[in-house]
């Protein structure tokens, strides 16, 4: 008898301790979830939070490491021969200086230069202090999104012609005030070249150039093809038959 209880004492202790087992596992698989689900929802709520601080900050000084810093959503306020100012969030003005080794560029990363750099336009400046007052620094990468240029093609119908150009009416973009240099290839369907004088209003063209999407404007124009050209003759009439 004694034996017997001592065989389903040890079975109670080792249900016990395989149960106690089991409940530990499954806390500690609770537990792994419930912390992985936390550091996804911390991510998710640190990006938001990092995006809404972007999207609604207003101009200002975004890091500083020792000498170096970093200025986004900064205002153009004037310009100047070698750079140009901007404002920052404490209400000072920082004077900006461009060098030979500054890289500009545009809101679509393409080639910049100061010159087309205009006040008011919102840009990116990273560089160094120049001064412990921090109000002047030299740039070593300026980005300004203000500037919306990007090379394209562009379908649409001449509307009208000047000595300098086209104006193209497009389907998506609307007119665009073309510019047409001794630089710019200008064939017909096809790609046999063709004069500029050919060109008039009522054909349909396609200009491959440099667009800027806020003047409504195609410089740099590389290519423009005249579908139009050459004119294709008009059918032959068929011939009365005889009575």
């Amino acid at each position: 008898m004694k034996h017997v209880s001592r065989i389903f004492l040890s079975i109670c202790v080792m249900s016990f301790v395989i149960g106690v087992g089991q409940v530990y596992a499954l806390d500690a698989n609770d537990i792994r979830a419930t912390i992985k689900d936390e550091r996804m929802d911390i991510k998710a709520t640190v990006k938001e939070d990092i995006k809404a601080t972007i999207t609604n900050r207003p101009t200002g000084i975004v890091k500083i490491i020792n000498s170096h810093a970093v200025l986004s959503n900064a205002r153009i306020t004037g310009k100047t021969s070698d750079g140009f100012t901007i404002g920052t969030l404490e209400g000072t003005s920082v004077t900006v200086f461009v060098t030979g080794n500054t890289v500009l560029r545009r809101k679509y990363w393409g080639k910049s230069t100061l010159d087309e750099m205009q006040v008011g336009d919102t840009v990116l400046v990273a560089g160094k202090w120049k001064n412990e007052e921090k109000t002047e620094m030299t740039a070593s990468f300026v980005r300004d999104f203000s500037i919306q240029k990007r090379h394209g093609t562009f379908f649409g119908t001449v509307s009208s012609v000047s000595t300098t150009g086209i104006l193209l009416k497009t389907e998506k973009r609307g007119d665009q005030n073309v510019t047409i240099t001794t630089s710019a290839k200008l064939v017909n369907r096809n790609m046999g070249t063709v004069k500029q004088t050919d060109i008039i209003v009522g054909q349909r063209v396609r200009v491959k150039g440099l667009w800027n999407n806020q003047m409504n404007t195609i410089t740099e124009v590389t290519q423009v093809k005249d579908f139009s050209l050459p004119v294709k003759p008009s059918p032959k009439p068929s011939p009365t038959p005889k009575s």
